[in-house]
């Protein structure tokens, strides 16, 4: 009897490990299917991160020059002040992704990214 729970227990823990190696095949392939995509589209990616770095400043700097206007109105003030450092956060975070697009970029245009990436 002892016999066959242990091979009940080893054909529920080979059932698992597959079910994790097959898990982690795929997650491995959406990886590599990403990054094969953001290297193809790292110039278009690095224009659009710029415009939308631009706009978030843009919108930080309205909402910063409303504050003054809008403190002393109840949670209108709170809204405009956290509006801006939103848009704050937005703009470098956009900076940070442009920064990292343009460095793929040029290390395509290098010839620096293997074949297989480059799609």
């Amino acid at each position: 009897m002892l016999g066959h729970r242990g091979s009940y227990v080893s054909r529920l823990g080979d059932k698992i490990s597959g079910g994790f190696s097959r898990l982690g095949h795929k997650v491995s392939e959406g990886t590599r299917a990403g990054v094969k995509w953001g290297i193809k589209h790292s110039g278009e990616i690095a224009d659009i991160s710029q415009k939308i770095e631009y706009g978030a400043e843009a919108v930080a700097k309205g909402a910063e020059m409303a504050l003054p206007f809008t403190a002393e109105i109840p949670l209108v003030g709170e809204a405009v002040a956290g509006t801006a450092g939103l848009a704050e956060g937005v703009g470098a975070l956009a900076g940070y992704v442009g920064v990292g697009a343009t460095a793929v970029s040029k290390a395509k245009e290098k010839g620096l990214i293997p074949k297989s990436y480059r799609g």
